[in-house]
């Protein structure tokens, strides 16, 4: 994969899960490859925080350099309700995402508007098993069509989806440990 693919994927799959989630679990991320579309891998955590208050920080694009330290600034472009335009700053890249959040069902979602791989990723915060915690469901979608397709298999994909997710929920757990 060349650097273009690995920038992306080091950029775009972070940011896939910037909002993440809090607190892992001891038994660490449930990471699996969805069912019902080879393109989207996903992600589960328990976390000790009621879904409205984990939305409400997921939904906080300020937080993600304190979550992710990759990560070195948050700009929001534009607002306007659950849209947002937000740019993650890296030491060597962009990525710039639109959101369309959905604060009822404590649902954030985003895509990549710069890139030649079609992204997007989804949080959900439903209620956990205990009170005040919470199931978080994390997808990331990623597929790379036309001729930038033909150089990067699925099995790359996959795997950049896996580590990348299993990654940034380790930081969000480090982050929520404190």
């Amino acid at each position: 994969m060349g650097l273009g693919m690995r920038a992306f994927f080091g950029a775009t799959l972070v940011a896939a899960l910037v909002m993440a989630t809090p607190a892992i679990a001891d038994s660490g991320p449930r990471v699996y490859e969805s069912a019902h579309d080879d393109e989207i891998t996903e992600g589960e955590i328990t976390i000790d925080l009621a879904p409205d208050q984990a939305y409400a920080i997921a939904s906080d694009y300020q937080k993600w350099t304190a979550i992710f330290p990759e990560i070195v600034r948050v700009t929001v472009t534009q607002q306007v309700g659950v849209d947002a335009r937000v740019s993650l700053d890296y030491k060597d890249h962009r990525n710039n995402l639109h959101f369309h959040n959905d604060p009822k069902a404590h649902r954030v979602w985003f895509e990549n508007t710069h890139s030649r791989a079609d992204m997007w990723a989804e949080l959900v915060f439903y209620p956990g098993a205990t009170p005040n915690s919470s199931r978080v469901h994390a997808r990331i979608y990623a597929d790379v069509p036309g001729a930038a397709g033909v150089f990067v298999s699925e099995r790359t994909l996959r795997h950049a989806r896996t580590d990348r997710l299993r990654s940034d929920l380790g930081n969000v757990s480090r982050y929520f440990a404190r």
